[in-house]
């Protein structure tokens, strides 16, 4: 083996000359000095050394530095404690990414030297054959890490903690080098820089992972949500969702935080605006599911109840409907309950020489499987019953979602910049505008009565 093939002894810690441009080997003294830094200099002075001549700092690489793991998940363990929280509050670390899984076994080796246990594993969507332990009903820690100078060396690394089931959605993000840390019922704030909204326009979801809070139901759960707003500086904010988020930003607009709400919901269930946030999305989605289903039924000469979503509101089946050619809507504005007319109208597109009947049945209406059963039994012909479900609320948003959020959004700030505050966001007769949150609310909405008579006419 050569010299060069073989493993390297342990060197001192490279800086750079800034008075000669070069990088030059530590001095004895100076590798005193890396010893006398706090671990997060320590940090990056490794990174300032990995980081020459590359546009991007390589994470993986000073992790496997026999110093820098050791540096980091010790990091990673220290904003734990600064923030309150021991290392034997959590029974695991797990990686949300690929360039946090050396994060997660730095983090268990720092625990180990502490004398405390920590189990690691990675999330399915990471690497699918990896599960490690099960983490079912533990508490845990989640690292998430992305491998630029920008994010990495301004931030260190994002920590995501929650308490019980990995799957609970009610967890807060924390900083490692901001220690912004909160557990289950308490808020803080998250710090974006305009680097951290990079890429994630072809994102669904939410990139904050909210969700509804029971305690801001309450006038004390309010109070405490607008005192912590003043407490860090918030004097705006956009709220995004359906009529119960705009209930809640109106709450905060009376106690003085200014407030702009956004519709964003798949149900297009919000009176005052023509479009939602989100609807052209999941309505496409599910348009694609029911055209494969469509294949299926034709080659075995099935009937099909295919069930959207869209709570009360049958915006999701009727667009559905009419796109993917139905032989039958259900909608929850309209349905009467005639099931025998439904049966009568199968029985007949078959006599005619149909050889599938897809039937579009909303949320609002359900019971998709227990209605198959009764139509295979009067008809005859095999029934099957598809819930599309959660599908339609995720993937990859369509180029309409993408630009009209995208104005809304611009739209939100613009008011806010002129110091109004509950406002809602709407579109309206091919028009962005915005209305008073009350107002808005107190607006009602109904399926359109000529898409329905289409609809009608385009199944007989």
């Amino acid at each position: 083996m050569t010299e060069e093939n073989t493993f390297r002894k342990t060197t001192p810690v490279p800086t750079h000359d800034s008075a000669a441009g070069q990088s030059v080997s530590a001095s004895t003294e100076s590798t005193v000095d890396f010893a006398m830094l706090e671990p997060r200099d320590q940090l990056k002075t490794l990174l300032q050394a990995e980081m020459k001549d590359k546009p991007f700092s390589e994470l993986s690489s000073v992790l496997f530095d026999h110093r820098g793991a050791s540096i980091v998940g010790h990091i990673l363990l220290d904003t734990l404690e600064e923030a309150g929280y021991s290392v034997d509050d959590f029974d695991a670390v797990g990686a949300l990414t690929a360039a946090a899984v050396p994060l997660v076994s730095a983090m268990i080796q720092a625990a180990a030297s502490r004398g405390e246990d920590l189990d690691g594993f990675v999330m399915d969507f990471v690497y699918p054959s990896i599960k490690g332990p099960s983490i079912a009903g533990k508490r845990v820690v989640l690292i998430d890490s992305w491998l630029s100078e920008k994010s990495y060396v301004q931030t260190s690394s994002l920590v995501t903690l929650r308490n019980g089931n990995v799957k609970d959605p009610k967890y807060t993000k924390v900083y490692a080098e901001k220690i912004m840390m909160s557990m289950p019922g308490q808020v803080s704030p998250m710090h974006f820089h305009w680097n951290k909204m990079e890429d994630i326009i072809n994102r669904g979801g939410t990139i904050l992972y909210t969700a509804r809070c029971k305690e801001f139901t309450t006038a004390e759960g309010q109070q405490k949500g607008a005192d912590i707003c003043r407490k860090h500086g918030i004097d705006g904010m956009v709220v995004i969702g359906g009529d119960g988020s705009f209930r809640g930003a109106g709450k905060l607009s009376s106690l003085g935080i200014n407030t702009i709400g956004l519709p964003g919901t798949i149900d297009l269930d919000i009176a005052c605006t023509d479009y939602t946030i989100g609807f052209d999305t999941a309505v496409n989605t599910a348009m694609e599911a029911i055209d494969k289903i469509r294949d299926t039924s034709t080659s075995h000469e099935r009937c099909s109840i295919v069930e959207v979503m869209g709570r009360n509101a049958g915006y999701i089946a009727l667009w559905c409907g009419i796109g993917n050619g139905a032989e039958d809507i259900l909608l929850p504005e309209r349905y009467d309950g005639n099931e025998q007319a439904l049966i009568n109208r199968i029985i007949d597109n078959r006599r005619r020489g149909k050889k599938h009947n897809i039937i579009i049945n909303a949320e609002g209406i359900g019971h998709s499987g227990s209605m198959a059963k009764r139509i295979e039994a009067a008809t005859g012909i095999e029934t099957r019953a598809t819930i599309l479900g959660h599908m339609q609320r995720g993937g990859t948003p369509t180029c309409k979602d993408r630009v009209y959020a995208s104005i809304m959004g611009a739209k939100a700030a613009e008011l806010l910049a002129a110091g109004k505050s509950n406002r809602l966001v709407a579109y309206k007769h091919g028009e962005f505008v915005d209305f008073d949150i009350q107002e808005a609310l107190n607006m009602t909405k109904d399926i359109p009565e000529e898409q329905y008579e289409i609809a009608k006419m385009l199944i007989r």
